[in-house]
């Protein structure tokens, strides 16, 4: 409106254009208003199809949508409660379980855990002819025995050789040295310095989602149909209260374990206090 008046009043100029001008402005707009009601019609389209699969819920306040939204709120409030009383029932199960087992068993996995060491104890002292160094607890004390990610006697073996020959050889290369220096040579050694590359570094995220793969076949992708209609699965309940079983005891065995392997250690260099050659080992009390 007020654009009109000032036009009326000659206060706005219309500038005149070209009629090819005036025909390019028309298609453009043409152009736009079609782009923009083809859009339109597509997502009233869409919501439709989408709403008569159940997809969407309609936002309009009929008797239709208060139906539909009472009918949700009520399927919530039902999976809530069979979620609590799964949950309930899950505790309780596992409550049961775990003083079932732990009162049945305990004694039985402790002793397990001690011939485990025990074991390990004797393999090293028979093939390298003393002992290892006791995984410290904060690494995972005994798990990382029971894992396998310790040291085994041969790598052990390989290892010192390895670092033996490394040493000798990092000795010639010295003695080189040192004779050429005496013989008046300066000149300086080039060292070619290799290039890796850019590695690429290690991703937490990726590894989170292989742990949860793995936990997901391990638990659930080889279970039966009966098993899965199951409220409580005991399983999968008394696999957790068997590992938690485990993890306590290995505590108390460590903590043993460790005294053991020291009193050991101390009489494995009584043995050897009168040898020529000096007796040492990794972990070795100076």
């Amino acid at each position: 409106m007020m654009y009109r008046k000032k036009l009326e009043r000659g206060e706005i100029e219309i500038k005149k254009f070209k009629r090819e001008t005036r025909n390019q402005a028309a298609l453009k707009i043409q152009k736009l208003w079609r782009g923009y009601w083809a859009r339109k019609m597509l997502g009233i389209r869409r919501e439709k199809t989408e709403m008569a699969l159940g997809m969407i819920i309609p936002s309009r306040k009929d008797d239709v949508s208060r139906a539909i939204f009472e009918k949700d709120r009520e399927n919530r409030m039902m999976r809530h409660e069979r979620q609590d009383k799964s949950r309930s029932e899950v505790e309780e199960t596992y409550d049961r379980r775990r003083a079932q087992i732990s009162e049945r068993e305990g004694y039985d996995v402790r002793n397990d855990i001690a011939e485990e060491i025990r074991a390990w104890f004797h393999e090293w002292l028979n093939k390298v002819g003393h002992f290892d160094v006791y995984p410290p607890a904060q690494n995972g004390g005994s798990v990382l025995i029971a894992t396998g990610e310790t040291l085994t006697p041969e790598e052990f073996l390989i290892k010192k050789m390895e670092e033996k020959a490394a040493a000798d050889s990092k000795k010639k290369k010295e003695e080189k040295k040192e004779e050429s220096k005496g013989k008046g040579g300066d000149k300086k050694s080039k060292k070619d310095n290799d290039d890796e590359g850019w590695v690429m570094p290690t991703s937490k995220v990726l590894k989170t989602i292989a742990d949860v793969r793995d936990e997901f076949d391990k638990n659930w992708r080889l279970m039966s149909d009966d098993k899965l209609k199951q409220r409580v699965v005991n399983d999968i309940i008394e696999g957790e209260v068997y590992y938690e079983l485990q993890m306590k005891m290995r505590k108390i065995v460590d903590d043993l374990m460790r005294l053991e392997l020291d009193r050991m250690n101390d009489a494995l260099v009584r043995d050897h206090k009168d040898d020529e050659v000096k007796f040492e080992f990794p972990g070795m009390k100076k």
